[in-house]
Formats: structure tokens, sequence, C-alpha cells
């Protein structure tokens, strides 16, 4: 999209067998991407949306995310 795209390292392997597997976006105001992740600033949204899902062709992988981390940048 115009406005950047969801992606991993190189050096992660691409279907998520990694132990772990940095995830990156934007934090776009409109909540697309990863805008949503601020509601998990709030306790009753975090225990009831422990899990998150990764929609890849041909299957589904759910897990729960380790830590997340906001980097607000003013140009």
């Amino acid at each position: 999209s115009a406005y950047g795209s969801i992606y991993t390292e190189d050096y992660n392997n691409k279907d998520f067998s990694d132990f772990n597997t940095l995830v990156y976006g934007h934090n776009m105001k409109n909540g697309t991407m990863f805008g949503s992740l601020k509601k998990y600033r709030d306790a009753e949204f975090f225990k009831n949306n422990r899990f998150i899902t990764v929609y890849m062709p041909g299957r589904i992988l759910t897990g729960h995310p380790v830590s997340w981390h906001l980097e607000i940048i003013f140009s």
C-alpha cells in the first residue's frame, strides 16, 4: 500500500517457524496495521484478547504476543 506494509526481518523464516519472529508495521491513525495494539494498554481488553491470529495462504496461525513496542517519531 502507499502507507507501507507489515513485514518481518529477512533472517526470520517466512512461515513463522522460528522460535521468535519480530513483526513490524505502522501505527496507523485509522487503526489499520498495528494501530489497534494500543487497546492492549487496557487490562480488561488484554484479559479478553490474549491471542493473535496470523492469516497465511493455506493456513492460519494462532499464538500470543510476548511484547509490543510503540515508538513515536516526530518529523
